[in-house]
């Protein structure tokens, strides 16, 4: 994937980082971009509650917002990205 012109960029979607793809707070809203260090998924409202439905994405609640806890990491999931540069991605901060 060539993140330089990346479809994920051109929109102004909520973006979520986490460096190996299994933990992130959850959006506020659908759809909202997930990174790890190696690329991202796109997440729509109706993905995220079939993944919640299916058990890959588990929610935990804590005072300072909801967690999503992603079985196996965002790399297994359907409408992963690879990117070769993912500092190019807006939301791009590692932990």
């Amino acid at each position: 994937m060539n993140c330089a012109t990346c479809e994920i960029l051109k929109n102004n979607y909520q973006h979520r980082n986490h460096r190996d793809g299994t933990f992130y707070m959850q959006p506020v809203k659908f759809p909202a971009v997930l990174h790890d260090r190696m690329g991202c998924v796109l997440i729509t409202a109706e993905h995220f509650n079939l993944l919640q439905s299916m058990g890959t994405i588990k929610i935990s609640h804590a005072k300072n917002g909801d967690k999503m806890n992603i079985k196996g990491g965002i790399a297994n999931l359907q409408g992963y990205s690879r990117c070769s540069n993912v500092t190019l991605c807006p939301g791009h901060r590692q932990r």
